[in-house]
């Protein structure tokens, strides 16, 4: 019983990765390990440990967007902005494209062009900030660009991935001007229509009665002319002014002394 218990038991693999044969053939047989790739995948990690190690230490160190100032066909001229560095930092700063491993370890194709572009650092707008100008002698001939670019502080490093898509001449992006607005001054008055000229109709001319001759006037109404009033009409006895009445819308006076010889 003793014996069949210790030919159940399973083999124990070997560090090299191969098969432990026991003294009976109807053991199990361990894992088999290739040795290659679990050492590239320790190199890898201990890699990217590595890089976080570093990033930690210069994790104040931010890089900024870039902005492409060319178009396709043209000397490439973009910018980039580092912020947060301290004075030392600025003094011992070091810029420039990655080397040909950090790209293979990031999955980037280093092209000829990476070659190419200079990285010139100067003051920024503010006493943190440095600016990084990117630039090539010869015109970019390829569309899209992508690139690594490492900055070294001394006390760290940071790595940072950019992507360009250069746009052709006809729709790269202008710098903006300020508009100017033009004030159009429309007229308030509507055009007129054209009026044909009206001739004025002849005016009447104003015919004045014919004179009368002073000869057919009668001449006894040039003997009445205006009196005072009670003037021409006589007074009865008692010296009262007459009555009036009114019949046919005339007036007549009525005394009592006509009245008396009528």
């Amino acid at each position: 019983m003793a014996e069949s218990r210790h030919a159940r038991r399973p083999a124990h693999s070997s560090s090299s990765g191969r098969r432990m044969r026991g003294s009976n053939p109807g053991g199990y047989a361990g894992a088999v390990v290739d040795s290659k790739s679990y050492l590239r995948r320790r190199l890898q990690g201990a890699a990217v440990a590595a890089l976080l190690c570093n990033a930690g230490v210069a994790s104040a160190l931010g890089f900024g967007a870039i902005r492409v100032h060319s178009a396709l066909n043209e000397p490439l001229d973009a910018t980039i902005n580092l912020v947060a560095l301290t004075p030392a930092e600025k003094t011992a700063l070091q810029v420039d494209m990655a080397s040909v491993d950090m790209f293979r370890r990031f999955g980037i194709e280093r092209t000829a062009l990476a070659d190419r572009i200079r990285i010139v650092a100067s003051p920024g707008n503010e006493s943190s900030q440095v600016l990084l100008r990117l630039t090539t002698d010869a015109p970019v001939r390829e569309p899209f660009l992508r690139f690594l670019i490492e900055a070294d502080t001394g006390s760290g490093r940071a790595l940072r991935e950019y992507t360009v898509l250069l746009d052709p001449p006809g729709r790269a992006p202008a710098t903006p001007r300020p508009r100017t607005r033009r004030r159009r001054w429309h007229s308030r008055l509507r055009p007129r229509a054209s009026v044909l000229p009206v001739t004025p109709a002849p005016r009447k001319r104003h015919r004045q009665p014919p004179a009368v001759e002073m000869s057919r006037v009668p001449i006894v109404m040039a003997r009445y002319r205006p009196v005072k009033r009670f003037r021409a009409l006589p007074r009865d006895y008692d010296g009262r002014a007459p009555r009036w009445t009114r019949c046919r819308s005339r007036f007549i006076a009525i005394t009592r002394r006509h009245s008396a010889t009528t």
